[in-house]
């Protein structure tokens, strides 16, 4: 398996032929996104306490920016 950035699936797949997941992060969606396919890896609990964690700064910063 090999965990790569979103849009280089297609180059590296010719040398490659192992499962490819490509994430991203460049928005708090994206990270939890890419946590969410990453989650049948991880323990369960890390998981939750990540994507908890990431939807708490997203709404700090959603909450600063409408100060």
């Amino acid at each position: 398996m090999l965990i790569i950035s979103k849009g280089y699936k297609e180059r590296v797949n010719k040398f490659f032929d192992g499962r490819i997941i490509e994430i991203q992060a460049t928005t708090f969606e994206d990270l939890i996104n890419s946590i969410n396919i990453l989650a049948e890896y991880g323990n369960r609990r890390k998981v939750k306490e990540s994507i908890d964690y990431i939807s708490g700064l997203k709404d700090e910063y959603v909450e600063k920016a409408n100060s």
